[in-house]
C-alpha cells in the first residue's frame, strides 16, 4: 500500500524561523507540546528541510512547495508567504502545507493549510485541523461534498471551490482522485521531530 510520507528533518537549519515559533518547535521536539494556537507543530517540518523517500520524490515535494506559495499569493487578501511547513505529502500525488501568510485584511486567518498536487488545490482554516492528517481529512469530505453535489444536480456554490467545471465528468474523476487518497496509508503521527534539538 502506498503511505503517504511525512516529512524527515534533516541535520540543517531551520531558516529565518520567527522565534516564537521556533520556540514552539524546540518544545515539539523535546515532546512538552508545542501548539501554535490550534495547530500541533509536531507533526510540521520548515519547508527548507523537506526530504522524500528519494531524489525525485523530494524534487517533486519541493515543487508541490513552490506552487503552494504561488497560488496562495494569487489571492487578493494574500500579500505574501511569510512562512511555510510542510506536513505530508506523495511527490506528484498530494502535499500539504502550512503557511504563515501576510493577510490582506483582518478578517483574513494568518495561518492556513494548503492542499495542492494531482488534486484541486484548495486552503483550509486550522481551527479545526490540528494536524495536516486532520487538514486531508477536511479537504477530502469537503470535495467529496462537491462531488455528491455534482451528481446530484445540486448547486455548488456554497461548496468549497474547484477549479473545474460542475460537470459529471470532472465529478467522475474528482472521485477517482479521492478514492485513491483514501487507499493511501497516512500516518497518525508523523515523527519528524525525533533527529535531535534544533539549532540555536
Amino acid at each position: 500500500m502506498a503511505r503517504l510520507q511525512p516529512g524527515r528533518q534533516n541535520k540543517q537549519g531551520t531558516g529565518a524561523l520567527a522565534p516564537e515559533v521556533r520556540n514552539l518547535m524546540q518544545d515539539a521536539n523535546q515532546n512538552r507540546g508545542g501548539f501554535l494556537g490550534d495547530i500541533d507543530l509536531r507533526h510540521l517540518v520548515p519547508c527548507d528541510q523537506i526530504i522524500g523517500d528519494d531524489p525525485e520524490d523530494t524534487a517533486l515535494l519541493n515543487a508541490h512547495r513552490k506552487y503552494a506559495e504561488e497560488w496562495l499569493s494569487s489571492f487578493r487578501w494574500c500579500k505574501g508567504v511569510k512562512e511555510c511547513f510542510f506536513g505530508c505529502g506523495l511527490g506528484g500525488v498530494i502535499a500539504v502545507f502550512l503557511m504563515a501568510i501576510e493577510p490582506g485584511s483582518e478578517d483574513v486567518d494568518e495561518y492556513l493549510w494548503v492542499v495542492v498536487g494531482d488534486v484541486p488545490s484548495a486552503y483550509l482554516v486550522t481551527e479545526d485541523a490540528p494536524t495536516p492528517a486532520k487538514a486531508l481529512e477536511v479537504y477530502c469530505v469537503l470535495m467529496q461534498d462537491w462531488v455528491d453535489a455534482v451528481r446530484a444536480g445540486k448547486s455548488v456554490g456554497d461548496l468549497i471551490p474547484v477549479n473545474a467545471a460542475p460537470t459529471l465528468e470532472n465529478a467522475d474523476a474528482l472521485q477517482t482522485r479521492l478514492t485513491t487518497l483514501q487507499q493511501l496509508e497516512i500516518p497518525e503521527r508523523p515523527e519528524i521531530l525525533r533527529g535531535g534539538d534544533l539549532p540555536n
